[in-house]
């Protein structure tokens, strides 16, 4: 009990002796770095420190700051108890030149300086093949006029396997910027080197004019430096890497001075109209809907001008529907509007529809040209106005008797009148009736269309709900399998239990128990991990021997997806699912 107490003591001296020396060292992994190519800071401290006393964005004006990781260790040796903080940050210089990585002080330590050369972008520096990212930057034109779209595409390169990544896209003020399309993914070989290539494609609309610098998209990761010890350790083989694509020039010319009605700068406008039923002949009363349909290519759909169908004052014009759509077809961007409206005619005669003419600046030639389509003549016939002369005709070739009496002039003055006033009254009548049928064809109109947005909305829940349940369904099978394994400490069967299980339950390929561990950041869970994979993998003697930690596993999980879960963010707009290793 003595010595025991003797050995505590001895440990507890030399813990507090320690903790009053720090030395912190600082280094970097390559030296010189081309522009834009990231490189890693590692700093050390012999002791347990706390992450907030190294705070990389404020020390490091000079370079972009991508990720830091921080880890610890402990150790006992001859006696001594030491203690290791070692901070991690990736590093990216966008100018070249001579810099200086400044002493970095924790505690009562610094560091030394460090001289760093950056190279401009396309060098290679001497002896070394050692890329492991890289990105590039296009634009499909680099002057254009405001609010015309412009293609931007990014290409990452990467010579090592991907364990996660996002891609940010790239900055310009006061400008739109989406992605367009889905990566692609494909492989070249550069300098002897196989990379991957992932490459995506925005589209950047500049709302006003101006010499601008486009900011390169930006990728911040983690890649497999090597996956045989990957295997076998929870956290080791894998390194942070950043990329960032250059700089991009962008020239944005003004909308000409002398330019008449909406602006529309765009490769191709198309405008068509269509009349149903498609007949120059109608007749009175009857409805006749025309379809206008205005598509531009290269534009955002609230750029579209409005559209309109000046008639004549005999034909009445009511707005039935209108719609605004935008598409993807090969990489370009095209936005649609359609207009229907419902015409009627209130007399016979013949009209013309004038011709329509929407003027758009082509983006090709520097040109104004015109969207049209031509005037339309409508032969309109009918009855009302027959019915009001054959009226007037009978009321005028009633003979009037000369021996008639005062009274009967009276009498039929008095009925002539009334024939006069069934005469004028009959057009009010029928556009009243008119009317009150298209209102009634409106209401029903609206009904059946919310009948139908109510069922589809009641359709997509059920298949949602029956996708939840087949989701369910795929990460519970494998989970009961995991619990069955666990219990009964049988370690093979609960590796590929575990493996299917985070499969379904992170949504990407997995097949190293490494992956898990790194993904839920458990330190427990990375210990029972780590002895079921020596256990599986290990020597003879540890295959042979009996394992019973099924029960110390499970409940390591469990915690570890619930912490999981409940730091999860609530969004993730710029995850890369499709870049994971497969």
């Amino acid at each position: 009990m003595v010595r025991l107490l003797i050995i505590l003591v001895c440990l507890i001296s030399s813990w507090a002796a320690q903790a009053e020396i720090t030395e912190v060292t600082a280094s970097i992994d390559k030296n010189p770095v081309v522009v834009n190519e990231s490189f890693v800071l590692r700093v050390e401290v012999n002791d347990d420190v706390n992450a907030d006393q190294y705070q990389p964005s404020q020390l490091f004006d000079n370079f972009v700051v991508g990720r830091t990781t921080t880890s610890r260790e402990t150790a006992v040796i001859n006696g001594y108890l030491t203690k290791k903080t070692r901070f991690t940050t990736v590093l990216i210089s966008q100018q070249p030149g001579n810099f200086i990585i400044p002493p970095i002080r924790i505690g009562n330590a610094q560091s030394e300086a460090i001289d760093l050369k950056v190279l401009k972008a396309g060098s290679q520096p001497a002896g070394r093949s050692d890329r492991i990212a890289f990105m590039t930057a296009q634009l499909s034109h680099d002057s254009v006029y405001v609010q015309q779209q412009v293609s931007y595409i990014t290409k990452l390169y990467l010579a090592a396997d991907l364990n996660k990544g996002a891609l940010s896209k790239p900055q310009l003020d006061d400008a739109d910027i989406y992605q367009i399309g889905q990566d692609q993914e494909s492989s070249e070989m550069i300098d002897g080197r196989r990379y991957r290539v992932y490459e995506r494609r925005y589209q950047i609309t500049p709302n006003r004019s101006g010499e601008f610098d486009i900011t390169g998209a930006r990728f911040d990761g983690e890649v497999y430096t090597d996956r045989s010890q990957a295997m076998f350790s929870s956290f080791s083989g894998t390194q942070p890497v950043s990329a960032i694509a250059p700089l991009q020039k962008l020239t944005v010319k003004p909308m000409p001075s002398n330019w008449q009605g909406a602006w529309l700068p765009s490769d191709l406008v198309t405008l068509s109209r269509e009349f149903n039923p498609d007949s120059d002949s109608i007749k009175v009363g009857e409805p006749v809907t025309v379809t206008m349909m205005l598509t531009a290519v290269g534009v955002k759909p609230e750029q579209l001008p409005e559209l309109k169908l000046p008639l004549p004052d005999q034909l009445k014009v009511y707005p039935d529907n209108e719609n605004t759509d935008q598409f993807t077809r090969n990489g370009t961007h095209i936005a649609q509007k359609t207009v229907s409206f419902a015409v009627i005619a209130n007399a016979a005669g013949e009209f013309t529809i004038p011709a329509m003419r929407i003027p758009w600046l082509n983006t090709r030639t520097g040109k104004t040209n015109y969207a049209q389509v031509p005037a339309k003549t409508l032969q309109v016939t009918g009855t009302a106005e027959q019915v009001d002369t054959r009226k007037l005709e009978n009321s005028q070739a009633t003979p009037t008797q000369p021996t008639a009496s005062v009274e009967n002039d009276s009498q039929d003055s008095d009925s002539n009148a009334s024939d006069n006033d069934v005469s004028s009254n009959s057009l009010p009548a029928f556009w009243l009736w008119l009317s009150a049928g298209l209102a009634l064809l409106w209401l029903l109109t609206v009904l059946l269309w919310w009948w139908s947005l109510r069922r589809a909305h009641q359709q997509r829940l059920q298949h949602q709900q029956q996708r939840q349940r087949q989701q369910l369904q795929r990460v519970l099978k494998p989970w009961q399998a995991l619990q069955r394994a666990c219990r009964d400490n049988q370690a093979e069967p609960a590796a590929q239990a575990l493996l299917a299980w985070y499969q379904q339950h992170s949504g990407k390929p997995v097949h190293r128990l490494s992956v898990v561990a790194e993904d839920l950041q458990d330190a427990e869970l990375s210990a029972q991990l780590q002895r079921l994979q020596q256990h599986l993998y290990g020597t003879r003697q540890a295959q042979t021997a009996d394992w019973q930690a099924g029960k110390a596993l499970y409940q390591a999980l469990k915690r570890a997806v619930a912490e999981q879960q409940r730091q999860a963010p609530a969004d993730d707009a710029n995850a890369l699912p499709q870049l994971y290793l497969r």
